[in-house]
């Protein structure tokens, strides 16, 4: 019998389908420029967002200060995002070109990022069957980049780069500045450091998709444990780099539930050989056995900040 889906489960299977009204297109500054002097909505890789309306409907505007150091990054996201089109991907619209400005128009997502909905437990609450829809869209997302010839590693996954609509039934994957094509990776320290692969910051090895993999792992165990894994922000970055990578360091699996040990402990492995690939990662959170119907509907409460790491 196969396992029974949630109301949000299987909205999202129709919702994520529909097609986007707002087409790739030009855009002028005319169009954009009133919507620059609002609040931001948030901060990306290298660039401030601001939300905007362009005929067809709402957008969002990604404002950068391209100089030396930022303008291989910026085009690289353009270059990514003109070539990438998917269900579970922000839409790349258009950008506009206003040296030293750069503004890169995608497609508004109208929810929470995985973040905030990870850390606001009064105003989001969600079910182990909501955790595992999430995290298969998640997966899709990044399965469609391994599969592209050549592949495409994301280097930056996390709970902030993955947004949610209002409803929070469709999960799409952003912000692509640091995307980079399989055979070129060997800069050490690209992404952000607590979800960071032990290989991607050591200097010279040449890293695979598998550091996707490994970051995935780290951002499914926040959505289980509703904490940031091995503890607050501001941390000695360093250190904790130092101990991932020499002394095997990784969340406590105390609290998280048991269906999720299996694959979090092969994903995280400090061998990218051994860690499943996406896809594998993805064919067993579809499985009907991989969480027990009796649980999918059980609220996920977190743990304590203090049993995050070990």
């Amino acid at each position: 019998m196969g396992a029974v889906k949630s109301k949000r489960e299987e909205t999202a299977e129709e919702t994520a389908k529909a097609p986007r009204s707002i087409m790739r297109r030009m855009v002028t500054k005319q169009e954009i420029e009133s919507f620059l002097s609002t609040p931001k909505i948030g901060k990306g890789t290298f660039g401030e967002v601001y939300r905007g309306t362009l005929d067809d409907g709402d957008v969002a505007i990604k404002v950068l200060h391209v100089t030396e150091d930022t303008k291989e990054k910026a085009q690289r996201e353009i270059t990514t995002m003109r070539t990438v089109k998917h269900k579970n991907i922000v839409e790349f619209i258009a950008e506009l070109y206003e040296i030293p400005m750069l503004y890169l128009i995608f497609e508004f997502m109208d929810g929470p990022s995985l973040h905030k909905i990870i850390h606001n437990y009064n105003d989001h609450k969600y079910t182990n069957g909501d955790a595992i829809n999430w995290l298969i869209q998640a997966a899709e997302g990044l399965n469609h980049l391994h599969s592209l010839t050549p592949k495409l590693i994301h280097r930056d996954v996390k709970p902030k780069n993955i947004l949610l609509n209002s409803e929070k039934s469709i999960v799409k994957l952003c912000d692509f500045g640091n995307v980079r094509q399989l055979g070129s990776c060997m800069s050490n320290e690209s992404g952000t450091h607590r979800y960071m692969a032990p290989e991607v910051y050591i200097d010279g090895v040449k890293y695979t998709e598998k550091c996707d993999v490994y970051s995935f792992a780290i951002t499914a165990w926040e959505v289980y444990s509703r904490t940031n894994a091995y503890g607050p922000d501001k941390q000695n970055y360093q250190t904790l780099l130092t101990k991932v990578s020499t002394e095997d360091w990784r969340p406590l699996l105390e609290g998280i539930p048991k269906y999720t040990h299996k694959l979090l402990e092969r994903s995280w492995s400090p061998e990218p050989k051994t860690r499943p690939t996406i896809k594998e990662i993805l064919e067993d959170l579809k499985k009907t056995d991989f969480c027990e119907n009796s649980i999918r509907q059980t609220l996920i409460t977190g743990v304590s900040p203090s049993k995050g790491s070990e």
